[in-house]
């Protein structure tokens, strides 16, 4: 599941012209950084993302569209 959601976001950036390894390297952080900040932290996954969204932000305008 999480490969092909990064594979989607690479996409998108080379769709907005990055190329494939400008692209890569965001997708990538955000993986590795969700799995850290998952790995370092007893809270429910619920409560983690809510603790990293920024109320108002882009990620909270977008919650709920792809869930």
């Amino acid at each position: 599941m999480l490969l092909p959601i990064s594979g989607a976001m690479i996409a998108a950036g080379v769709g907005e012209s990055l190329s494939d390894t400008i692209a890569t390297n965001p997708a990538r952080q955000n993986l590795i950084g969700a799995a850290r900040l998952w790995g370092a932290d007893p809270l429910p996954l619920s409560r983690l993302r809510e603790k990293v969204t920024s109320p108002g932000g882009t990620r909270a305008a977008g919650a709920g569209r792809g869930e």
